[in-house]
Formats: structure tokens, C-alpha cells, sequence
């Protein structure tokens, strides 16, 4: 009994690990031919999908930062919450030599001009999806794209303060 119960316990947790893989993917396939997001540095995000995060935690500002280093290949753009930005902003000196760590090393502190919404797409995890889609990518990558890509709904809007 009690080993059926690790078991059981270690593929929920391995399930809440590949649906917030699976967000990553979906954020990083919508974005790569974002021209705003490619041609400006400084993000807010409002992300309403926090239910596909492990134990519904909130991502940090260096997650997005890494998402869009790893897209577009630079680590000069920054994505996050006000809270984060303004506390870079009071603590640049101090924290100038860390932010390489936090995937935005070349960022020059211009203030957000876009806000990032993330929302559920049209297609919604279902229980049994992180093996379905993982089954979907060896031998159906097509319908695992679409998927992927349908997973979220990204919107990106000039801020108007």
C-alpha cells in the first residue's frame, strides 16, 4: 500500500513538472516571430495561468527573462511584474553584477513599455496528457505543434499609463 502510494505521488508530481514544460514550450513557440517583443526590451506580464505551474506557484521575473533569452538568443530584455521591475530599478547597483544570473545581463533598465497576457488557450491539459503528449511528439509532431501552440493565448499591448 504504501509504496502504490509513493508511486502514485511521484507521477502527480512528475505530471505538475511537464504541464509547466509544456507552458514553456507553448510561451516560446507564440513568441519567436513577436516583432514588439523582439524589438523592445522591457515587459510587464499579467499571467492567468498559473494553474499550469507546479503547485500553482507564481513564476519569477528570471523564468520569462530566460524564456525570451533562450528565444530570441540575447539576455538584454526583462519580463515581469511591476513589483520586480522597481525592485531592480532601487537595487541596479547592487544587483548589476548578478543580473547575467538572472537571464537579463545586458538589460539597461528602460522602463516597460508592452504588458504580456498570458490566458488558457483553446486547448486545456487533460490528466492523462503528459503521456498523450508526449506520445504526440514521436509519432505525431504535427498534432503535438498545433497542441503546443494552442495551449495559450499571448497578447502583447503597449502600456498606456
Amino acid at each position: 500500500m504504501l509504496i502504490s502510494l509513493c508511486i502514485f505521488s511521484n507521477i502527480n508530481y512528475y505530471r505538475g513538472y511537464l504541464h509547466e514544460y509544456f507552458k514553456q514550450l507553448s510561451i516560446s513557440m507564440q513568441i519567436t516571430g513577436n516583432k514588439t517583443i523582439q524589438n523592445n526590451v522591457s515587459f510587464l506580464i499579467d499571467d492567468y495561468t498559473t494553474d499550469l505551474n507546479v503547485q500553482r506557484r507564481g513564476w519569477r521575473f528570471y523564468e520569462y527573462c530566460g524564456i525570451l533569452k533562450k528565444v530570441f538568443g540575447d539576455d538584454r530584455r526583462f519580463c515581469g511584474i511591476f513589483e520586480d521591475y522597481n525592485f531592480l530599478l532601487q537595487n541596479r547597483v547592487l544587483y548589476r553584477d548578478k543580473l547575467p544570473l538572472l537571464n537579463c545581463g545586458s538589460f539597461d533598465f528602460t522602463p516597460p513599455s508592452h504588458i504580456i497576457t498570458i490566458k488558457q488557450g483553446s486547448y486545456h491539459l487533460a490528466e492523462w496528457d503528459f503521456i498523450r503528449l508526449p506520445y504526440l511528439y514521436l509519432c505525431k509532431p504535427v498534432y503535438y505543434r498545433t497542441s503546443l501552440e494552442n495551449l495559450l493565448a499571448i497578447s502583447v499591448e503597449p502600456l498606456n499609463f
